[in-house]
């Protein structure tokens, strides 16, 4: 008697959440019939787009979802199993914020401001004393750093969810390489090959730079580790730089061909996670002056270090592909 009206409730949920989604597809359908078919892509020009030229620069969407969901899980406690089940259906609704430069440019500080301050005031707090009894004799630790930590585990998963992103941007330069036959084009045009190894080897240090901060943070080496930080962010900034002048400074137009399309994609994901590594360099400097990072409770510089063997591996694939491949091709 109680599971019909679960089963009809998640019925109607999902039922409003695919009207919704017809009732968007079918503006949108609306929307690009309207439009004149000579109309242009969005190239944020001041007159002659049609509907774009009317846009300010924001747009609001929305979302209606649901899901109905069975559950099954099993509780050991004091050496004694338990299992539990249960039915549940929900549903829920969304409204995103699209953006177009400037307001893009505003909402990226907005949205880095935002994630700074929940970082400083929400994780990797010090607790007030290392343990805690849970229960039936058992102490658990309060406070715990690397692969013992949540923090952890959040950042390498997040880490290879960007790994598979930027592999698929190495495999479509492989697919050019193999559709293509003038890929690379002869003459290349850039980025050359002085510029990309110059860049690696600045942030290679930077890396390793980031490591050893890490480590002389454990041994509370506090000059040390803040003039490891330093350097890291320095070498960083120079490396991200020199790795965007190859490209810049050769005149490779992405506009021209796909190799030059392509070429710049990997160098500005590389460039934009450089980006990243130095704010998260500031980051941990600033939360061990504050006292909230200790040579005990190291989380944000150990999360910081998993990052950079990610942003290592990255640019390393990278400089491989834009100044060793066309030599070898």
């Amino acid at each position: 008697m109680i599971a019909l009206p679960k089963a009809a409730l998640a019925a109607l949920t999902l039922a409003v959440a695919s009207l919704g989604a017809v009732a968007a597809n079918a503006a949108e359908a609306r929307a690009l019939a309207a439009a004149p078919a000579e109309s242009p892509a969005d190239t944020g020009s001041d007159a002659g787009d049609g509907p774009v030229a009317n846009w300010s620069g924001l747009s609001v969407g929305w979302d209606i979802r649901a899901e109905a969901i069975s559950l099954f899980k099993h509780y050991t406690i004091g050496g004694q199993g338990a299992w539990y089940s249960g039915q549940g259906a929900g549903g829920g609704a969304s409204l995103s914020l699209h953006f177009r430069p400037p307001a893009a440019l505003s909402s990226g500080v907005l949205a880095i401001a935002s994630i700074l301050i929940w970082l400083w005031t929400g994780t990797a707090e010090i607790p007030e004393k290392p343990e805690k009894d849970v229960g039936l004799g058992l102490t658990l630790p309060i406070y715990v750093s690397g692969p013992s930590s949540v923090g952890w585990w959040g950042m390498l998963i997040t880490m290879m969810g960007i790994l598979t992103a930027f592999l698929s941007l190495v495999f479509g330069y492989f697919f050019y390489w193999t559709a293509r036959p003038d890929f690379p084009p002869d003459p290349i045009g850039g980025p050359g090959v002085r510029w990309p190894v110059f860049a690696l080897v600045l942030l290679a240090a930077a890396w390793l730079c980031t490591v050893m901060a890490r480590r002389w943070n454990r041994i509370d080496a506090r000059v040390w580790f803040y003039a490891a930080l330093a350097a890291a962010a320095l070498l960083a900034a120079g490396g991200g730089a020199a790795l965007t002048a190859g490209p810049w400074l050769t005149g490779l137009d992405p506009q021209r061909h796909v190799y030059g399309a392509i070429v710049w994609i990997l160098v500005i994901w590389s460039a934009a996670h450089v980006g990243v590594g130095i704010i998260m360099h500031a980051y941990c400097a600033a939360r061990r002056l504050a006292g909230r990072m200790t040579a005990q409770h190291d989380q944000d510089i150990v999360n910081v270090a998993l990052y950079w063997h990610f942003v290592a591996f990255t640019v390393c694939t990278t400089v491989v592909l834009i100044a060793g491949f066309p030599l070898l091709t």
